[in-house]
């Protein structure tokens, strides 16, 4: 017999790593914005 389909700690390992990959996305995003955001800032007082 040939197994089909996936576990559930398969499903619960594939689960926290995606939950992981995201969080450190957002976390990579967030960072960008608070950069662009004193650049602005920053620019603003030059003028």
């Amino acid at each position: 017999m040939k197994k089909r389909g996936f576990t559930l700690v398969e499903l619960l390992v594939a689960i926290t790593v995606v939950g992981i990959l995201i969080s450190v996305l957002i976390l990579a995003v967030n960072k960008a914005l608070d950069s662009a955001r004193r650049i602005r800032s920053a620019n603003y007082l030059r003028q």
